[in-house]
């Protein structure tokens, strides 16, 4: 189930993502899936060291 939510982007960004016909809502659910994998694989491999740290370790 979707549901709407609203995000800030960059106005140029999304000026040329709107300029290419790009899907901006899959790319942004697609990027949150990527994160939230690699988050997840992160914390399976070194355990719960703090989710600052961790969040240092995908960024």
């Amino acid at each position: 189930m979707k549901t709407l939510t609203s995000i800030y982007v960059d106005k140029q960004i999304l000026k040329q993502a709107k300029e290419l016909g790009l899907n901006i809502s899959k790319i942004c659910e697609n990027a949150l899936k990527i994160y939230i994998t690699r988050l997840q694989g992160i914390n399976t491999e070194i355990g719960n060291m703090g989710s600052a740290r961790v969040r240092s370790l995908v960024w």
